[in-house]
C-alpha cells in the first residue's frame, strides 16, 4: 500500500502571487505537510521601499522563508516551482541556475514568449483521439 504521509522537504517558489498562494492553500489542507517553503518575488528587488516592505509582509504572513535572490530561495530544494508571468519565465530560471542542485525538481506554469513555433505532424502519425500513444 502507498505511503499517504507527505515527506519533509524543501520546495522553493520563483514568484509569489496568487498561483503560489494557490499551491500553498492546497497543500496545506493535507496536516501532514511538512515541506520547507521558501519564496522570491522580483518586487523584493523594487526600488520603492513600501513594495519592498510589502511582499517581505507577504512572505511572513504565509509563513515561508523569504530569499533575497533566486538562486538564494532554491538552494537546497528539491522541487522549484516557477510561477512568474509568462515574459520573465527565462530570465527567472536563469537566474535560479546557481543555486540549483543537481536532481532538482523544476516546474514551470509559464511558457517564455519566445518559444518556437509547433511543426505540424503528417496526418498518419497523428494518434487517434481516445488512443493510447507515444508522441514522437
Amino acid at each position: 500500500m502507498p505511503d499517504s504521509t507527505i515527506r519533509s522537504g524543501s520546495i522553493a517558489f520563483l514568484g509569489f502571487g496568487e498561483a503560489a498562494h494557490a499551491f500553498l492553500d492546497g497543500w496545506r489542507t493535507n496536516s501532514d505537510f511538512k515541506a520547507r517553503i521558501c519564496a522570491y518575488d522580483i518586487k523584493t528587488d523594487s526600488p520603492d521601499s513600501e513594495v519592498r516592505t510589502a511582499k517581505r509582509a507577504d512572505y511572513a504572513a504565509a509563513k515561508v522563508l523569504g530569499a533575497s535572490t533566486a538562486a538564494e530561495a532554491v538552494t537546497g530544494a528539491d522541487a522549484v516551482f516557477s510561477v512568474v508571468a509568462a515574459d520573465q519565465a527565462h530570465e527567472a530560471a536563469i537566474a535560479a541556475l546557481p543555486g540549483l542542485a543537481k536532481g532538482a525538481l523544476f516546474f514551470s506554469t509559464a511558457i517564455p514568449a519566445r518559444r518556437r513555433p509547433r511543426r505540424a505532424l503528417p496526418k498518419r502519425s497523428r494518434p487517434r483521439v481516445g488512443a493510447m500513444s507515444t508522441w514522437p
